[in-house]
């Protein structure tokens, strides 16, 4: 009869690849902190390349731009004045 290496323990011990304090720890905690800010840093510079040829819209003037002091606001389409 055969016995499977998983009925004994005799001889067996613990191997940690990566455990606490190793250097793969650190190596890989190191590496996906640089990931995530170049991920940022390259979505910033990728939006800020995709939005620069746009021309500017309404929406990005002021409040006080749209609608100084005692001028009344023309209204949008749908809209009423009394």
């Amino acid at each position: 009869m055969n016995t499977s290496p998983v009925d004994t323990y005799e001889g067996a011990s613990d191997i940690f690849t990566y455990g606490a304090g190793s250097f793969g720890m650190w190596f890989f905690l190191v590496l996906s902190i640089i990931a995530f800010f170049a991920m940022i840093a390259w979505t910033i510079v990728h939006e800020n390349h995709a939005f620069a040829g746009l021309p500017p819209s309404e929406a990005e003037q002021s409040m006080h731009e749209s609608a100084p002091v005692g001028v009344d606001p023309v209204p949008g389409p749908g809209g009423s004045q009394p």
